[in-house]
């Protein structure tokens, strides 16, 4: 990048200036594996290259590679803190002898998680993680040490993904996606560097992990008993090709509502559903020459070299770029009900422009019609360098799939388009998730150049380009979506460009990483947004959260944007919890799931927000949702600790802890319960605006449910403790400060008990119909102005 000054405006001491990106900067993101010469070379030895592999779990938890050492680190968003997966044992032996981790991938249940680190002049690591309970407690559970380097990792046999239909605005499944996996677990495929696709899984019961293995350049078939691994044979005498890129696409199976997404043009196909296809891009590399191909020279002797020998070496060249083709591959993995088989059928290559590969991913889109075809598409990033004295061009082509209708053996594969940005270049393509209601890609373009943010503006960050959401398979910009900035720090507009990049869980986020040699550099920017109203996707998006079980951190940084005012949050939660009652008449457990989202949201809103209004509004609703959890928490922990009608005493100081915690919450309420009638009394006020949201504990079914549980659990234990005879000193202590707890917090718990199920069966019923969620019971913790409480004698009582 160059800064060239602007010119000077009359009257202004400091100038204005620009920056302007060259070729060198852009280079960094396509550069493939560099092989090292040695005498001892191996076809399947591995490939240095230039890597910094990211990715972001459904439980929200961004997963990264140390720039210098062979380890992987983690680090919750939105949060600072960072912690370490435990090493395998020869990283822990021999750390030097190993490269910075070149692929990883989570599984779509957040429980596995794999991850390759080539070797230093050794095999590299195949490694596999299992979580535990904790999020950031992971253990080694199996690793293996591997010649040929690994490409792609691609998890198989998830579960069916909730989407909102943006039609009809009601949540729906897709189909399956991918073969089943009926005996197997923790189901992964791998594509190695020898074109080779690996099948990785736990059987059933089993405590190692098995491996089948076929080739992708040929026909091949394995199953459990007769699995082997096959060696990449050379294609001529002086080289050897190695796969550099690899995608792979898992087709749905089934049906999916016709309004979800806008099916491309009907051709005369048949499905492919049944098949795992896979692309990959290789390269040739110079096989060196051995340390006893020529004989010793004697200097003192004429120079008579063998003229063939001579003739070979002249004709190795001295770059080698990779191929203009894209080979392509179709899988079967098959259960005949005893083993598991992996079959691979090549199909016709792609022939491409000869040009640098950047990016390579397929989009998928579920059939709308069980007599139609799915779509399947691959779409493809280049660069082309010329003279490498400019910035690159760049380009994105999009080709079909699918098999013909006229033989079920032949595979049709055509180039449906081609797009040139002239306005920047394409630093890199991904696929849009299903979750986002569209089904494209997302396209990130760099500028060539633009205007350097003057010092005293104090910026901390400029737009370098711009997100745009790529309609398949034309490769025109999606009219129905917005176009987003990329912001860059201000002191390096032009720089360290993005080489790797994955989308959020709930596609609102991108993840992008810079290149560097020492350090890895992520940032996160805003996907693009539907030109509709903020409320319906922002909404929509959290119910498909909500229903998979997924974390709604990346949707509720979005909502805490010092941009959005209280009204449009208040908005998009109670439109996302209206949805989820009228979907299933929502449980207690997808309530507090709802709670939970606001006390995520309102927290981060105090956090970001510098009004002061705000943020005191913001701390009163967050802790409103903590002490609903809170409770709730309580009970669960009283219900653990039960052995039958009575507790167990080995928990005892836990409990005096736990009911010392809702004492104090009781006496804080009664507070507020007498402020409010002595309010009401004095001033006859009824307007809603005056009642506190702490009220809420007695506002809504649930809440107040909490409540109740809570106060009868503490009654239990006090009666369980008062009427146990002391064992030991310290249960003896335990007896007694929960005794003072209880018996002089000036609280008659039989006395409120009463109350408190008046009060909650007098919110059962909402205007003639049993309501478990109420969502605008929601206002006191979502709106301005909270719910009106119609239940003032119950107050009185309490």
């Amino acid at each position: 990048m160059k800064v060239t000054p602007g010119s000077p405006s009359k009257g202004k001491l400091k100038e204005e200036s620009s920056w302007n990106s060259g070729w060198y900067d852009f280079y960094p993101a396509i550069e493939h594996p560099r092989r090292q010469v040695s005498s001892d070379f191996d076809p399947q030895s591995r490939a240095e290259r230039l890597s910094s592999p990211v990715e972001w779990s459904d439980s929200s938890i961004i997963f990264t590679g140390h720039g210098m050492r062979p380890v992987i680190c983690g680090r919750y968003f939105s949060s600072s803190k960072q912690f370490i997966l435990p090493s395998p044992p020869p990283l822990q032996t021999e750390p030097d002898s190993y490269e910075p981790v070149s692929v990883i991938s989570v599984s779509p249940d957040d429980e596995w998680l794999f991850a390759y680190f080539p070797g230093h002049n050794v095999p590299g690591v195949c490694c596999f993680w299992k979580r535990g309970v904790e999020l950031d407690k992971w253990t080694v559970r199996d690793w293996w040490t591997t010649p040929a380097g690994v490409v792609k990792a691609e998890w198989i046999g998830s579960g069916r993904e909730w989407i909102c239909d943006p039609v009809s605005g009601k949540p729906t499944r897709l189909p399956f996606r991918g073969p089943r996996t009926p005996v197997s677990t923790a189901t992964v495929l791998l594509v190695t560097e020898n074109r080779q696709v690996i099948l990785c899984y736990f059987r059933h019961g089993a405590s190692n992990f098995k491996m089948l293995s076929c080739s992708l350049s040929k026909p091949s078939f394995t199953n459990e008993s007769t699995s082997k691994t096959e060696t990449e044979v050379a294609n001529d005498l002086n080289t050897v090709r190695i796969c550099t890129s690899a995608a792979l696409a898992l087709n749905y199976y089934g049906k999916c509502s016709r309004s979800f997404l806008r099916a491309p043009p009907t051709k005369s196909v048949t499905s492919t559903d049944s098949f795992i296809i896979v692309a990959t891009r290789s390269q040739k590399y110079p096989l060196p020459l051995t340390n006893g191909q020529y004989n010793p020279i004697d200097i003192s002797a004429p120079i008579d070299l063998d003229q063939t020998r001579m003739e070979v070496l002249r004709n190795i060249p001295e770059d080698y770029e990779e191929e203009s083709t894209i080979d392509l591959c179709a899988v079967q993995l098959n259960f005949n009900g005893a083993m598991m088989s992996l079959i691979t059928h090549p199909l016709p290559s792609i022939h491409t422009k000869e040009a640098k590969l950047k990016d390579m991913h397929f989009a998928v889109q579920p059939k709308t019609d069980p007599a139609a075809p799915g779509g399947l598409y691959l779409v493809a990033n280049y660069f082309e360098f010329q003279d490498y004295t400019t910035v690159p061009v760049s380009s994105v082509e999009c080709y079909s799939l699918a098999r013909s209708t006229e033989n079920p053996n032949a595979w049709v594969v055509n180039q449906e388009s081609s797009r040139k940005f002239d306005e920047g270049v394409v630093t890199f393509v991904t696929p849009c998730k299903p979750i986002s209601g569209t089904w494209g890609v997302i396209a990130g373009v760099y500028w060539k150049s633009g205007t350097q943010p003057r010092a005293s503006a104090k910026l901390k960050e400029t737009p370098v380009g711009s997100l745009h959401i790529l309609s398949i398979p034309t490769l025109t910009n999606d009219e129905e979506w917005e176009t987003s900035p990329i912001l860059k720090a201000s002191d390096k507009p032009g720089q360290d460009v993005c080489i790797n990049v994955i989308a959020s869980p709930n596609n609102t986020l991108l993840c992008t990483v810079s290149a560097s040699v020492w350090t890895t550099q992520t940032s996160l920017q805003g996907i693009p947004q539907r030109k509709l109203k903020m409320v319906d996707s922002l909404s929509a998006a959290l119910v498909a959260a909500i229903l998979s079980q997924r974390a709604t951190t990346d949707i509720s940084h979005q909502l805490s944007h010092h941009s959005l005012s209280s009204n449009v949050i208040s908005d998009v939660l109670v439109h996302c919890f209206s949805v989820l009652d009228d979907h299933h008449k929502a449980s207690a457990r997808t309530w507090i799931q709802q709670v939970g989202v606001c006390l995520e949201t309102y927290r981060l809103k105090a956090s970001r927000t510098t009004h002061k209004h705000e943020r005191e509004e913001a701390d009163a609703r967050w802790q409103i949702a903590h002490d609903i959890c809170s409770l709730t928490a309580c009970n669960l922990i009283f219900e653990e600790c039960k052995e039958g009608e009575d507790f167990n005493t080995d928990a005892v100081w836990q409990l005096v802890d736990v009911s010392t915690w809702i004492m104090a919450f009781l006496e804080k309420m009664m507070r507020e319960c007498i402020l409010q009638w002595d309010l009401a009394s004095s001033a006859h006020s009824d307007d809603p605006s005056d009642i506190p949201p702490d009220m809420l504990h007695f506002a809504h079914p649930q809440a107040s449910r909490n409540v109740l549980d809570a106060v009868m659990n503490v009654k239990k234990f006090r009666e369980f403790l008062g009427a146990l005879t002391a064992r030991s000193e310290n249960s003896q202590i335990a007896k007694d400060v929960l005794i003072d707890q209880v018996d002089c917090s000036g609280i008659d718990l039989a006395g409120v008990i009463p109350i408190l199920n008046e009060l909650h069966d007098s919110l059962q019923t909402v205007d003639g119909e049993v309501s478990l969620t109420c969502p605008y019971a929601f206002r006191s913790l979502t709106n301005e102005k909270p719910l009106k409480l119609d239940n003032g004698s119950h107050h009185a009582n309490l």
